[in-house]
């Protein structure tokens, strides 16, 4: 299993508009791995409960 983490941007506009990305990304990878989400604390709730995000532990 393939396993990619992704530093997301500090801002939240911009984290808002990097979701296309992340969406094609989780797209791409399918079912054969995951994508795991390293964002900033004070923008963590913006993608929180996203399906094709992981958060980071």
């Amino acid at each position: 299993m393939t396993k990619i983490g992704i530093f997301l941007p500090n801002w939240i506009g911009d984290v808002v508009m990097a979701t296309p990305t992340i969406r094609a990304l989780s797209a791409r990878l399918g079912g054969a791995g995951e994508l795991v989400g390293i964002p900033r604390p004070y923008v963590a709730e913006v993608l929180a409960g996203t399906p094709w995000l992981s958060p980071a532990r």
